[in-house]
């Protein structure tokens, strides 16, 4: 009876143990993730401005997501991902113009991604995406707290690239790592007074994400 009994542990644990390391099925999976982020880029234009072209600092911020998508066997992916960006502005031209206030950024992301297969439990992962960015100004406000644009940025294209792996816990629980810049460009926020309109703002932003995952499919 023991020896029978080892044999049925052995073979469990072997079992699982491949479960781990074989191809994952195909099917639906859903994730979400928090983390920070940092705005590399954000050159505009404000026609008060003598050059009008002007570059904004900004402190770095967080990052929330939610992501639903799904898996087919050779390691494609394909997802829909909703962010939400937000980050402090720092200064106008290098600390020339303090400034206050944040923008937000709500992007909805169509992503593609590949996942390379191991054998272990991580899988390491890049992939590409296309979508959606509504960026508005919170607050926006001079050294003196004085009002400077309106709240509205509108919607612009945007893309981004990413790079991660992912850790499998369970064969349908998984938690990732990830990078991911994002670009979107053409925004314009309408100023209290007209020369004070902010327009072409490219906002250029990484964000390091950390992750859990649900795979329906496993």
């Amino acid at each position: 009876m023991t020896a029978v009994a080892l044999i049925a542990v052995a073979g469990v644990t072997q079992a699982h143990a491949q479960s781990m390391t074989t191809v994952e099925p195909e099917g639906a999976y859903f994730g979400m993730g928090l983390g920070v982020n940092g705005i590399s880029k954000g050159d505009a234009t404000i026609a008060a401005r003598t050059p009008s072209a002007v570059k904004f600092k900004f402190h770095d911020g967080w990052a929330a997501s939610l992501s639903a998508g799904y898996k087919w066997t050779p390691g494609l992916r394909g997802e829909l991902e909703l962010r939400y960006r937000t980050n402090g502005v720092k200064n106008l031209n290098s600390n020339a113009f303090p400034l206050s206030g944040r923008p937000d950024d709500l992007s909805l992301m169509a992503n593609l991604l590949y996942d390379f297969k191991t054998g272990t439990r991580f899988t390491p992962y890049i992939g590409v995406g296309v979508g959606g960015s509504m960026v508005w100004w919170r607050k926006f406000a001079n050294a003196s707290s004085t009002r400077i644009v309106h709240a509205a940025g509108g919607t612009k294209l945007a893309f981004q690239g990413i790079a991660g792996v992912a850790y499998a816990v369970t064969p349908d629980w998984q938690v990732t790592f990830d990078g991911r810049y994002k670009g979107s460009s053409g925004h314009t926020f309408k100023g209290v007074q007209a020369v004070d309109t902010v327009s072409g703002f490219k906002l250029r932003d990484t964000t390091l994400m950390l992750g859990l995952r649900y795979d329906f499919g496993a």
